[in-house]
């Protein structure tokens, strides 16, 4: 879903509500009592101004295990 909603030109991220983000998230949708928001997936156009972070650089080599953490 996020790559086909960038390649049309959106910008998407799944988030994780903290604190009360999720009730007020529920108050705003208008979602019934019982749905749980866990994680969101967020769908836009990215303003002129976004800030964008570069992504950190990750040698896999050092990250993978086998046998072992």
């Amino acid at each position: 879903m996020l790559l086909s909603a960038t390649a049309e030109g959106l910008g998407a991220v799944f988030h994780i509500p903290v604190g009360d983000e999720a009730a007020r998230i529920k108050a705003l949708v208008n979602a019934p009592e019982h749905y749980e928001l866990t994680c969101l997936l967020t769908l836009g156009y990215v303003a002129d101004n976004a800030f964008l972070p570069r992504q950190k650089a990750i040698d896999p080599l050092t990250r993978i295990h086998r046998g072992s953490w």
